[in-house]
């Protein structure tokens, strides 16, 4: 086999095309993919779990507002507002109701509490 016989078997041999060099995704996306899903799972685990404290005193506060007419709703009431108050880190001061003689609480002081605990767990 001469040179030129070589020369032209060689020419019939072609380089592959190039393969998205610039940004290298076509052969590594699934390990994007699935970051990106765990990283979204995680997210939403942590903010599930961050919101829970206000998922049970919301069902603590219906609890509440279903006793009406219980001469315990005042203390309960005032119990919940105080923790809420400590759970969302002091944010919100209670209202000037809160500080009142149970004896001299009247249903606007009561709806006051109630708006400010809802305000708290919205």
């Amino acid at each position: 086999m001469t040179v030129d016989e070589l020369i032209v078997q060689l020419r019939d041999i072609h380089l592959p095309p190039d393969a998205n060099q610039v940004l290298g995704l076509e052969f590594a996306i699934w390990p994007l993919v699935v970051f990106g899903a765990i990283s979204s799972f995680v997210f939403a685990l942590m903010a599930w779990r961050r919101n829970r404290w206000r998922r049970q005193k919301r069902a603590e506060l219906r609890q509440i507002q279903a006793s009406v007419h219980s001469p315990s709703l005042w203390p309960a009431l005032l119990s919940l507002s105080l923790e809420t108050s400590r759970l969302s880190g002091h944010r919100y001061p209670l209202p000037a109701s809160a500080f009142k003689i149970p004896k001299t609480v009247t249903d606007e002081d009561v709806a006051s509490l109630v708006a400010h605990v809802k305000k708290v767990i919205r």
